[in-house]
């Protein structure tokens, strides 16, 4: 999977978790401001991905590929 968030002021980020778990993905976990992401996922788990911004409001572009 790979996800990618864009914004017109740069202050959007996101999280991936394990659903129903506080634990999150390598790389995109709460204090990582992940704007990037591409990884290897498991089968037999279901994911959350919680956007958020650094400042103020925010408008974004969120994009998921799964392959």
């Amino acid at each position: 999977m790979s996800v990618k968030i864009s914004s017109r002021e740069k202050n959007a980020v996101f999280q991936i978790y394990f659903s129903g778990e506080q634990e999150s993905l390598a790389g995109a976990g709460e204090t990582d401001d992940a704007t990037n992401w591409s990884g290897t996922l498991t089968d037999d788990n279901e994911y959350v991905i919680v956007v958020g911004g650094t400042r103020g409001n925010v408008s974004y572009t969120l994009t998921i590929s799964i392959k």
